[in-house]
This record gives structure tokens, sequence and C-alpha cells, in this order.
């Protein structure tokens, strides 16, 4: 597997008990949800305060990595460069099989490629959330959050315009 030279970018606590109550009202507790890239492990703090046990995360390189089940969820926040490394591991999310999916991700995932932005909609892609520039300072990309609903297609998606209070920062 290719090696990558990765900047780190660590999702804020506070962003991720936000990102964790999207799943809060519609997976069960007891589901199996993967973090595919727990960096710092703030998501799954966030998950384990929300009372998620059934959390796996890969112990080293993700893409050999493989959950013990199917999982219902998948929630996280894959690292940005270079370039591509964001899109793969949504792919590879994605070919878990129908779940359910809340991933912080480039607002360009969904604007810079009509077939990124189809296959995103098959898999049922039904909002994203635009996150104002300051919740990552420093970072020149803006930031989104998609969430996907699997077994549904939206002719039109939700687009959310929060402020960072509205999300949830302390």
């Amino acid at each position: 597997m290719e090696e990558f030279n990765v900047v780190d970018f660590q999702t804020p606590p506070w962003l991720c008990r936000h990102l964790v109550e999207k799943l809060e009202k519609v997976i069960p507790k007891s589901a199996l949800v993967v973090e595919p890239t727990p960096g710092a492990g703030n998501m799954l703090e966030a998950l384990k305060a929300a009372g998620y046990t059934n959390v796996e995360s890969p112990p080293g390189n993700f893409f050999d990595w493989r959950p013990s089940g199917k999982p219902v969820a998948v929630v996280g926040n894959p690292p940005w460069t270079p370039n591509t490394l964001a899109y793969k591991v949504l792919d590879r999310c994605l070919e878990f099989g129908p779940a359910f999916v809340v991933m912080l991700m480039p607002w360009v995932t969904v604007t810079n490629s009509d077939s990124r932005a189809q296959r995103l909609k098959a898999a049922g892609l039904q909002t994203v959330i635009s996150l104002p520039r300051s919740v990552f300072p420093g970072v020149r990309l803006n930031a989104c959050v998609l969430v996907i609903e699997p077994g549904t297609q939206a002719d039109y998606l939700t687009l959310l315009l929060p402020t960072v209070e509205e999300l949830g920062k302390e």
C-alpha cells in the first residue's frame, strides 16, 4: 500500500458530537459503527459518550483492514491530503454496502466531479451541511458534512448552512 504524508487537522470534539447526533436519530446504540480514520480519537470518544457499544476502527492502515461484520453506520473525517485520500476513504466506506454514512469532507467532493456526485446520490446522499470556515482555522478548502442514507435517492439534496454556534461549538 502506498504511504501518504498526511496533514493533521483533528475534528474538534464539539463537531464530533454534532456528527454523532446525526447517527443517534436513526442508528441503534448496539449497531456496528465504523470510524475509518480515528486520528486522536475525538470521534471515538463522542460515539462512546453517546452510548454506542459496538464501534470499530482500524488499528493501522484502513485500506488493509476489514470490520468484524457489516457496518450499519460509518462516521468520520478522513485525511484530505494528499488530494484524493479523502475520496478513496469515502469510496471504500461505500463498498461496505448500504450503511448510514456521516462523513466530513472537502466541499469540492460534491462540486468538482459529476460522476462522484452521481455515485453519492445513488448511494443515498440526502443532506450536505456546509461548515463555516472557522471550524478548521488555516484550512483553505471549505468543509462539509455528507449524510448518506442507504436505500434512498433524492431528486434534490438538502443544503444546511449552520453557524458554529448552531453546530454546538462551546
